[in-house]
């Protein structure tokens, strides 16, 4: 039936766990291993721009729930390996893979175009894509780069969208065990898409700024950051996503 203008009102409440190791395997090289687990809690409603009956507001609850609907979803990401070599005392290269293990959707355009109930929520790309990084550090000071750049399609015709990051931050250490560090980093993600049709809602550049405390006990370090967007834009007219703030805790362990 048709229904009077109205708006779908859309949250995502992200969490997300990795695992990461590290083995040192001389003075130059290292490799890691990161294993994420994911959750992402969807909340969704509808918000009236014209008056509607109560009829329609239930033909309107139906419609977003093809689309959109309260529901959250947890699941394995997919892993990423990459080995890192030491040029010198200030650069770290890193060059690797990622392994599709997060599950992937069907194209949930088509499916809505069908009416038919879908999620575009994924937890990977469904391919395996080179991943880069390179560091600098100098003292207080570091820079870096970071890069996923996914090359062909998966199996339910997605080509996801190229990824490139870069960062300064700064840190000062306030005791042997306590330091104080800042980061202002920036975020592109390229388009994505379904069938060689480009995606509309993928494209974004952003900037943020992090601040946070390490402190070291022993073997073992304790962190604490806290992420706050700056800056936000996307690179198509369409619906996306307002970044929230964020909050990082990270235990790390060296284990000789």
């Amino acid at each position: 039936m048709d229904v009077p203008l109205h708006r779908h009102e859309v949250s995502l409440d992200y969490t997300r766990v990795e695992l990461a190791l590290d083995y040192t395997l001389s003075a130059r090289w290292s490799a890691s291993l990161r294993v994420p687990w994911e959750q992402k809690a969807q909340h969704a409603s509808i918000a009236l721009v014209e008056p509607a009956t109560p009829a329609e507001r239930e033909a309107m609850l139906r419609g977003m729930n093809v689309h959109h609907r309260d529901a959250t979803y947890r699941g394995l990401g997919d892993l990423m390996f990459l080995g890192h070599r030491r040029l010198n005392d200030h650069w770290i290269l890193g060059i690797g893979t990622s392994i599709p293990t997060g599950h992937t959707v069907e194209n949930p355009y088509l499916l809505g175009d069908r009416g038919i109930e879908h999620v575009h929520i994924q937890f990977g790309s469904g391919t395996f894509d080179p991943l880069l990084d390179a560091t600098y550090r100098s003292g207080s000071f570091s820079a870096f780069a970071t890069a996923r750049l996914p090359l062909y399609e998966n199996t339910r015709t997605l080509r996801a969208p190229p990824e490139l990051g870069a960062g300064l931050g700064a840190s000062h250490r306030i005791s042997d065990r306590l330091r104080l560090r800042a980061e202002l980093a920036a975020f592109r993600q390229g388009y994505g898409e379904w069938d060689g049709v480009r995606d509309e809602n993928t494209g974004i550049v952003s900037t943020s700024a992090t601040l946070g405390a390490s402190m070291r006990a022993k073997s073992t370090i304790l962190a604490l950051d806290v992420r706050v967007p700056v800056s936000q834009r996307t690179l198509a007219v369409g619906d996306a996503f307002k970044q929230g703030p964020a909050v990082m805790l990270t235990v790390g362990r060296k284990i000789r």
